[in-house]
């Protein structure tokens, strides 16, 4: 045992084999090594952290949570692991492209919204979904009242189970009508 009271000063190097209990403060100046931190309590940094390529942050008993930097094929990764899900909160939601352009947004109560190259192309509302641009569907159910503005195109068959009440000038070029018909 090294009893040593006050302030000491090594000026070469200090070797200890064994355990070191500090019962205070440890202040390091330059560069320091250490192989293996247990760390009970709140850590403070006061600089960024690094975590070199292919190195996991891993967060919970079972690293259920990671975060890393994959060099070889130079992609990020947030993986959820867990038998829970990953659920992010905001008051507003963005993700961004590196210059700082919207691809998604989304605000508390409010819309959310989808872009291509910096231009709102989708919105939800309190009444549905607006779209802006063109839609390509494969198929379309729709169930309750549509209202369209401007021109219907369709290139091919329209099959209507129901009535067609059409107001103001009908230009048909060809009708075919089974059945019985009434025309005033």
């Amino acid at each position: 045992t090294l009893g040593l009271t006050g302030s000491q000063t090594i000026s070469n190097q200090l070797t200890v084999t064994g355990l070191i209990d500090a019962n205070g403060d440890l202040d390091v100046d330059g560069h320091t090594n250490l192989d293996n931190v247990s760390i009970a309590g709140v850590s403070t940094f006061s600089d960024n952290i690094t975590v070199i390529d292919d190195k996991k942050i891993q967060i919970g008993a079972s690293d259920d949570l990671e975060i890393w930097h994959n060099s070889t094929n130079n992609n990020s990764y947030i993986k959820e692991s867990g038998s829970g899900s990953l659920i992010i909160q905001a008051a507003n939601f963005v993700v961004e492209d590196l210059s700082g352009n919207d691809y998604l947004y989304a605000v508390d109560g409010g819309t959310t919204a989808l872009q291509f190259n910096g231009s709102t192309k989708l919105t939800t509302a309190s009444s549905g979904i607006n779209i802006v641009g063109t839609t390509t569907t494969g198929q379309l159910a729709v169930t309750g009242v549509s209202t369209f503005t401007g021109n219907i195109i369709a290139n091919g068959s329209i099959d209507l189970a129901g009535d067609i009440d059409v107001d103001g000038h009908t230009n048909l070029d060809n009708v075919s009508v089974a059945g019985v018909s009434t025309l005033t």
